[in-house]
Parts: C-alpha cells; structure tokens; sequence
C-alpha cells in the first residue's frame, strides 16, 4: 500500500476487531429495494461517509470493501455501480482507473440535482448567486458576512 492510500486505511484495517466490526455496521442502514447499505452517520456535502477509525478517518465505502478481502491497488479508484455516494456494500463497488470513473460520472448533476444549499436554503432566482459556473446560496453569504463583521468589531 501506498502513502495515498495508507491516510485513508490504516495498513491494520483489513482486520478489524469485534467491536470496530460492529459499530461500523451499526451505522448503516440496507435498503431491500436496491441492495444498497445507505450509510447513516457523518457524510460529507459529496455524499460519501466518513468514520473514525483508532485515530484516523476514513471514508466509509473504502473501508467495506477492505473488511470484504477487497484490496486497494494504487491508481484505482472505487466506483459505485449503483450511483449512491452514500452506499457502503461491497458489492456495489468496483476498482476502476479515475479516467472510467470520471465517464461513468454524471458530470455535474449530482450537484445540478440539488434543490437546497447545505444549510437548508432553498436554490431559487432569489437566494442564488452563480460566480464562476458554481451557485452559491445568497443567504449563507449574507450570514458569513455578519459573522465576519462581528468579529471584527469584537
């Protein structure tokens, strides 16, 4: 294993103990539709789960598939044959080059798709500035600001 790898799993991970097993899986929920194990605690704003692993954190997929016998091979990079971010089952996942997974990706729309920025204000033509093909939430800019200004006067 490689340095970029090792931040992400420690080297000792593919053996995980009993109660590091368990609270692992406690965090994920199956949904007998898809097949998917949708994780439940943290997520990033991407939709990928983190969890806090004897000091480290890492990301939630990543860690099934190694608890599964799945190796991580340097210059591959796991794809979610299901498109949800938040699925942690192994077999919903497959190592592929990062050219495959960036065709395979939407191509924007996983962020196109949201209706709400992630402090829960809605993207209307009001609330929504557009600066440099991102959008950005008018009132979360309005709100930073003020943050801003009081502590420079404190």
């Amino acid at each position: 294993m490689n340095k970029s790898i090792k931040k992400h799993i420690p080297t000792e991970a593919h053996i995980l103990h009993p109660s590091d097993r368990e609270r692992f899986y406690s965090k994920t929920l199956p949904d007998l539709e898809t097949g998917c194990w949708n994780w439940t605690a943290f997520r990033l704003s991407t939709g990928y789960g983190k969890f806090r692993l004897r000091g480290l954190t890492v990301t939630a997929h990543r860690m099934t598939w190694v608890d599964a016998g799945g190796e991580l091979v340097d210059g591959l990079e796991l794809d979610h044959l299901c498109r949800n971010r938040s699925c942690v089952n192994p077999e919903h996942l497959e190592q592929i080059p990062h050219a495959t997974n960036v065709r395979r990706g939407d191509g924007g729309a996983f962020h196109a798709a949201k209706t709400h920025c992630p402090r829960g204000h809605e993207y209307n033509e009001e609330n929504t500035r557009r600066a440099k093909g991102k959008r950005h939430c008018r009132a979360c800019g309005r709100e930073d600001m003020r943050r801003r200004r009081a502590r420079e006067r404190a």
